[in-house]
């Protein structure tokens, strides 16, 4: 199993990088999703932002404001649900609707095999992340993901340190520890 807190770790690290793609898709020199490769095109129920796909190995990665995952062919996928906070194990041979996910097909790591399908479900999804992080860093230096990160509120790590997360988590997911954020998820008032 997880250690406690890590799947709530890796969680507050894709909240904060959705934000990265924000400013990603808002870049000076154009929207770099699209420069990546990822095909942008609206949802057909139109909710929130447009959406992004790029198929890779066989594996639909799919970005959008309201959740990112991966769908492979032949094995579970992955989502992360923003408004939710939470990441799933996701069974559906399709892809959700933003804003409309099927319950059925959704679980969270709670047995020795959910949790070992949920890893290598996620583990794709952050070697893809990983490859377009290095992608960012050589293109646009590592003062681009800086000035994103300084430009978030709710700040989970630094970049560096974020990605140094990631690729434990991705590489030794039992050993991995959860980490505390750098601000406070809700502020109190």
């Amino acid at each position: 199993m997880l250690k406690q807190g890590v799947e709530l770790t890796l969680s507050r690290g894709l909240e904060q990088w959705l934000w990265f793609l924000g400013l990603d898709v808002c870049h000076p020199s154009g929207n770099l999703l699209v420069k990546y490769g990822l095909k942008k095109f609206k949802s057909l129920n139109n909710k929130g932002s447009s959406r992004y796909q790029s198929e890779q190995n066989g594996d639909l990665i799919d970005l959008h404001s309201f959740f990112v995952g991966i769908y492979p062919n032949s094995s579970d996928g992955f989502i992360f649900i923003r408004a939710r906070n939470r990441c799933f194990l996701y069974t559906a041979k399709y892809p959700p609707w933003p804003g409309d996910y099927p319950e059925e097909y959704m679980f969270t790591p709670d047995t020795k095999d959910l949790t070992n399908r949920f890893h290598s479900a996620a583990a794709l999804f952050l070697e893809w992340l990983e490859d377009y992080e290095l992608w960012i860093e050589q293109s646009y230096g590592f003062k681009y993901r800086e000035s994103c990160y300084e430009a978030y509120h709710l700040k989970w790590q630094p970049p560096s340190e974020g990605r140094d997360w990631f690729s434990s988590f991705l590489r030794y997911p039992f050993k991995t520890k959860p980490v505390k954020p750098v601000s406070a998820h809700m502020r109190l008032l």
